[in-house]
């Protein structure tokens, strides 16, 4: 996915890390035993990975792209924490996850900033997270400098969470985000003066994803206690069912091949619609694919057990299935997860590239069109980040114009 140089590797070596045990589990008696919503977004326990002063931010920013050097000036160093907070799994069970949270240092006394939610791309490798500081980890070093408070979660299936990670699940990405929201809230409270009530809700590709399914479960579910005032999902695949399954259903050549048979086994870990592998994929597929997604292999080399056409290695019977029947489970399931026929009520900018291969543009496209005939009266726009930018190169380009449009409105002290 996205890779961009950054200082973490040498500076890593002069961080002192701290391990603080937060909270503990709340008094439970027979009359008052909290439920499992009133467990959620609870810090279980909370460490120190970084601790940057403003020249340090400035020189992050330097190794990720000079430009950004120009663009931008830190006006905080940042505290960047590994957390454990208790969320749902993908079936509503009460289970813990790990997320990174930054939070701004030297902010005037009393100060309360905003909350900013960055969901990310997709990621196989469990060195390639928000809490194992991967490159997408400087969104929350960048934004903590300049004033938020910032989330990042490794979502299920990740860090502290067992398991296969639901890729492209909406439901256990926007509770797995939204909870780490909470837990950020309650640690800034405790550990500085607290968050006000503007929260920033943004990720890119898989993330542009999470995000929109975060906006949507807030504004179905959250009301009075929770309130997006800008998203931007980035590069996101609303419509799994349709748009994006072009890859899927057409025989032609992907550049990232192993997303395939990772939404297929996770779809199937969740929705248990198959009880082998072999029965959706081919041999030898159904054999080494699996074992490939545990967290210590990359994407590329998953990808080099794959085929060039990724539906190739897809059971002859469930493709054409998938081809010629609407109501496929499969499909079914991926229509589930479309995240473009709804009627927000929040702000919003989908922000994408024309050159994207990956996630094709057409799905924003298609999210704003839908919202719009929808009857939504928000503020939601679709703003290219390029025309000539592939999916790695529109990131920055889209993140920019991102954080220009959240400072316009952030009540930054």
């Amino acid at each position: 996915m996205w890779k961009i140089n950054n200082l973490f590797l040498l500076l890593a070596v002069c961080t002192a890390l701290l391990f603080t045990a937060c909270e503990e589990d709340p008094a439970i008696d027979d009359d008052n035993e909290p439920t499992v919503e009133d467990l959620r977004g609870q810090v279980v326990e909370y460490e120190a990975l970084l601790s940057y002063d403003v020249n340090q931010v400035d020189s992050v920013m330097a190794a990720i792209d000079p430009i950004l050097q120009l663009l931008i000036t830190p006006q905080n160093g940042i505290d960047y924490l590994k957390v454990n907070y208790r969320t749902i799994d993908a079936h509503g069970n009460p289970t813990i996850a790990s997320g990174a949270v930054a939070i701004p240092t030297g902010l005037a006394a009393g100060s309360k900033p905003p909350v900013a939610a960055y969901c990310h791309g997709t990621v196989v490798r469990e060195d390639n997270l928000p809490t194992t500081l991967s490159t997408e980890s400087n969104i929350g070093i960048i934004f903590g400098s300049e004033g938020y408070v910032v989330a990042l979660p490794d979502y299920l299936g990740f860090g502290a969470n067992p398991g296969l990670h639901p890729y492209h699940h909406a439901d256990s990405e926007a509770s797995a985000t939204i909870d780490l929201i909470l837990a950020a809230k309650n640690l800034a409270e405790e550990l500085q003066s607290g968050t006000n009530d503007q929260l920033f809700v943004f990720g890119y590709s898989q993330g542009g994803h999470a995000a929109m399914a975060t906006i949507k479960a807030i504004e179905e579910n959250y009301q009075g206690q929770l309130e997006v005032t800008r998203g931007a999902p980035m590069s996101g695949a609303y419509d799994l069912s349709g748009i994006q399954a072009v890859s899927f259903e057409e025989a032609i050549p992907y550049p990232s091949p192993y997303y395939l048979p990772y939404i297929m086994l996770a779809y199937n870990d969740v929705y248990q619609l198959y009880d082998h592998t072999f029965e959706f994929l081919k041999s030898p597929y159904s054999g080494t694919l699996p074992g490939l997604f545990d967290g210590y292999h990359s994407s590329g080399t998953i990808n080099d057990f794959m085929t060039e056409i990724p539906n190739q290695i897809i059971v002859d019977e469930v493709l054409e299935g998938f081809i010629n029947d609407p109501q496929h489970p499969f499909r079914l399931k991926l229509r589930e997860n479309d995240l473009y026929d709804w009627t927000p009520t929040t702000d919003m900018r989908l922000y994408y590239c024309e050159a994207d291969q990956q996630v094709y543009y057409e799905n924003s496209i298609k999210a704003c069109e839908t919202f719009e005939a929808n009857g939504s009266t928000a503020d939601i726009q679709c703003v290219s980040g390029g025309e000539q930018f592939g999916h790695g190169d529109c990131v920055i380009p889209v993140l920019l114009q991102a954080r220009a449009w959240f400072n316009e409105v952030a009540e930054i002290q």
